[in-house]
């Protein structure tokens, strides 16, 4: 698995993204079995980064939003968590994402002017955490994280 971390951080790191992986559900269905994690190495750590989420939902998915649990593990294994709700529809039930036939895609900044306190590998893991034990319609989860010009110091940001 670690081999496949190194691949994928050093291919996203030639591209637009800092990091950039995605999570693909099998039978798109997100169970509460199925968490998702994102690992990822963090050198400098005065630097601001966008902690950003994308989703991939069906245009018949039954719910307005997606509530999930989010870990999130420094590399000296302190971790916190926090629960959150994607909110995928407005208020007159109409989706937010880019949809087409099938298929609605959203972008949540889920950590905007983040930093990251402490060198090594980052652990960000995601657990379903609806009602129902199994979530339909769902296709694949996407975390990518982006480095801005701003380094600690310059504006108010964010500790992850």
């Amino acid at each position: 698995m670690f081999s496949l971390f190194l691949l994928s951080t050093l291919l996203g790191s030639c591209g637009q993204y800092y990091y950039d992986e995605e999570h693909r559900f099998q039978q798109d269905q997100w169970t509460y079995a199925d968490t998702v994690v994102f690992e990822f190495d963090i050198r400098d750590t005065n630097q601001i980064y966008n902690v950003f989420f994308d989703v991939e939902h069906h245009v018949d998915y039954k719910f307005e939003n997606l509530y999930s649990k989010v870990y999130i593990q420094r590399p000296d294994q302190v971790a916190k968590s926090e629960n959150i709700s994607l909110e995928l529809a407005d208020d007159l039930g109409n989706w937010k994402g880019d949809c087409g036939d099938e298929w609605c895609n959203l972008k949540f900044n889920f950590k905007p002017k983040a930093y990251f306190p402490k060198q090594g590998i980052y652990r960000i893991t995601m657990e379903q955490y609806n009602r129902q034990a199994v979530m339909e319609g769902l296709r694949r989860f996407r975390m990518y994280i982006e480095k801005t010009q701003k380094i600690r110091g310059d504006e108010t940001s964010e500790n992850s």
